[in-house]
C-alpha cells in the first residue's frame, strides 16, 4: 500500500457517489463508466457524460495527493449500509476503499490522464442561487422535463432571464413549465 490515503465519512462518500452516478450512467462509453476521485487541495469526485460534468466536493482528511477511478454502482452497493469512516488508498493504480465492514478494489488499468474533461475555463457570467430557491424552482418545472430518448435535446431545464428576472423553463414537447425565481438578472 502507499502512504497516500484519504479518510472520509462513509455516508458522505455514498451520497457523493449517488450524485455523480446520475451523470455517469447516461452513456455506455467504457472510459465514462467510472467516477474520478481527486484527493488534492479540494478533494472531489467528478463524472462526465461528455455533455455535462458534475463535481462533488468531499470533506475528510488526506495524506498525499492522488487520484483514482471508482465504479459508483459497485461502491454504492457495497457501502450502502456501512457507517463510520471509509479509507481510500491507492495501490498499484487501483483504489482500495475500506470500512470496518467492507473492502472494495476499484477498476485498475485506467489512465486517468485520458479521462475527458469539460473544463472550458472561467464562465462569462456567474451568479449565486440559494439552494432552497433552486430546489423549489426545479420541483416546479420537473413534471415537464422530457425523459424520452428520442427527445434527448429536451432532457433538462433551461435557465434564462424573463423580463429581467431569473426563470427556469422545461418542456417535453407537449407540456411547458416556467418558474420565475423572484431574483433579478
Amino acid at each position: 500500500m502507499t502512504d497516500a490515503t484519504a479518510i472520509l465519512d462513509t455516508r458522505s462518500l455514498v451520497d457523493a457517489l449517488k450524485l455523480v452516478d446520475v451523470v455517469r450512467e447516461a452513456y455506455h462509453i467504457p472510459i465514462l463508466a467510472v467516477a474520478v476521485a481527486n484527493f488534492d487541495d479540494k478533494p472531489h469526485l467528478k463524472a462526465t457524460d461528455l455533455d455535462q460534468e458534475l463535481t462533488v466536493f468531499l470533506k475528510g482528511t488526506r495524506t498525499g495527493e492522488f487520484q483514482v477511478a471508482i465504479d459508483p454502482p459497485t461502491a454504492i452497493t457495497a457501502f450502502g449500509n456501512s457507517t463510520g469512516a471509509a479509507t481510500v488508498s491507492l495501490d498499484d493504480g487501483a483504489a482500495y476503499i475500506t470500512t470496518s465492514q467492507v473492502a472494495v478494489r476499484g477498476p485498475k488499468g485506467i489512465d486517468l490522464n485520458d479521462f475527458p474533461t469539460l473544463n472550458t475555463g472561467k464562465p462569462a457570467h456567474s451568479f449565486t442561487i440559494a439552494e432552497g430557491k433552486l430546489h423549489e424552482a426545479l420541483q416546479a418545472v420537473r413534471f415537464a422535463i422530457s425523459t424520452e430518448e428520442t427527445r434527448y435535446y429536451l432532457n433538462g431545464v433551461f435557465l434564462t432571464a424573463v423580463d429581467g428576472e431569473m426563470a427556469l423553463v422545461a418542456t417535453d414537447g407537449h407540456r411547458l413549465a416556467r418558474h420565475l425565481m423572484d431574483m433579478p438578472y
